[in-house]
């Protein structure tokens, strides 16, 4: 079954209401994909660069777990991630 982005957003914006620390998870894994996804976008369209999804999976994971690391950080000085 495939799934568009704008489908899976509008579930994430749907269902992830709670401020429990697995939606927390869930809230930033879904913005490390997209932000990836988008970057990814980008350099195809305009810099004419591809990049495999192995590595485009490591990208998400590095997003991922960088912002894991701020997040407290964030919170402290009460940045949005």
């Amino acid at each position: 079954m495939q799934y568009c982005l704008a489908e899976t957003i509008s579930w994430a914006v749907m269902t992830i209401k709670a401020e429990c620390f697995a939606n927390l998870v869930l809230k930033l894994v879904l913005a490390a994909a997209v932000y990836c996804i988008w970057t990814e976008r980008n350099q195809r369209i305009f810099k004419n660069i591809y990049v495999d999804a192995v590595a485009k999976q490591k990208q998400i994971s590095l997003t991922y777990e960088s912002t894991c690391v701020l997040y407290p950080y964030c919170l402290q000085m009460r940045i949005m991630v």
